[in-house]
């Protein structure tokens, strides 16, 4: 898989390599956005990325939110 760098360099993904599609099974990888107001931090599904919308119509899932559901799940 190719990393995406460019927009990994100041953050830290703690799920990288643990989340699954809810779709197709798949992993999901991070992967950052920039818009007008700022720097956007998603796990997207690699099947989408490697073979197209259409292999999967999984939606992006912002990383500061699934991680800290997670992170409450885990202090439960």
């Amino acid at each position: 898989l190719k990393a995406n760098h460019r927009y990994q360099r100041d953050r830290q993904y703690v799920l990288k390599g643990l989340v699954r599609c809810g779709h197709c099974g798949s992993a999901m990888t991070p992967k950052g956005a920039v818009g007008r107001n700022g720097t956007y931090h998603y796990y997207v599904c690699t099947k989408q990325i490697h073979e197209g919308p259409d292999a999967c119509t999984a939606i992006a899932i912002p990383a500061p939110g699934i991680e800290e559901a997670m992170l409450e799940r885990v202090r439960a």
